[in-house]
């Protein structure tokens, strides 16, 4: 893993020169999602389960790959993407699920296994809204493009042009907190991914506005590595 994790400086330090003339305005914006086969990106992820009001905390590397793509019904592609973990005693990936996803020049769709979800509309801009579980049976959740252009440091290095897409802002923090964003960046994709959604204890008055988790999860999804194999 050392050797991934160096390759994304050298990685980095390219793309935040080759995308500081990027107009935006100009952009539909499908360079956030790019989708090719081989493509790879490499995550840490720190990760709090919470049951019965007991924390579960793990860490772990996740990798997803590329491996395929097929001619959808749209004329278009959908491409099949593996999702691994990395087994440190077996110092493996060992596959843990397939999800796929499609991309046009007007949105891009992600399949987390059966469950379709319209991560980005384009073309991009500030404030931008649609609806998130526009290709599922939810309840519409209405996603924003809260900031572009900005500067994410990760892997101790600066990417430029950022991207981030607010799916959830409910901080209450009596009933429930539900807060998810993710960043993307030109060329890369996913950069980064948080979820913070935990009930609270709202049993008893003495609970009641206490914060005491009593169900839920902490997740942050942090790029290291990326690049085609």
């Amino acid at each position: 893993m050392s050797r991934q994790i160096l390759i994304i400086f050298l990685l980095l330090s390219s793309i935040a020169c080759s995308v500081d003339k990027i107009d935006l305005q100009n952009q539909f914006g499908v360079e956030y999602y790019p989708l090719q086969t081989g493509n790879y990106r490499i995550y840490d992820v720190d990760q709090t389960i919470y049951e019965l009001g007991m924390p579960s905390p793990a860490n772990f590397q996740l990798k997803e790959t590329v491996v395929d793509s097929f001619v959808n019904q749209g004329g278009g592609y959908t491409y099949t993407l593996h999702r691994e973990i990395w087994d440190e005693i077996q110092e493996t990936w060992n596959l843990t699920d397939s999800w796929s996803a499609r991309l046009s020049d007007t949105e891009a769709v992600l399949a987390e296994g059966n469950t379709h979800y319209l991560k980005l509309a384009f073309p991009l801009s500030p404030n931008k809204t649609w609806d998130g579980n526009a290709y599922n049976t939810m309840d519409e959740e209405i996603y924003e493009a809260d900031s572009i252009d900005l500067v994410f440091t990760v892997a101790e290095q600066d990417i430029q042009n950022t991207v981030t897409i607010v799916q959830s802002n409910n901080l209450d923090k009596i009933v429930e907190t539900d807060y998810r964003i993710e960043k993307y960046a030109p060329g890369i994709g996913l950069i980064y991914k948080e979820i913070t959604n935990l009930e609270y204890c709202t049993s008893n008055d003495s609970c009641l506005g206490q914060q005491i988790i009593e169900s839920g999860l902490i997740y942050k999804q942090s790029i290291i590595a990326f690049g085609n194999e």
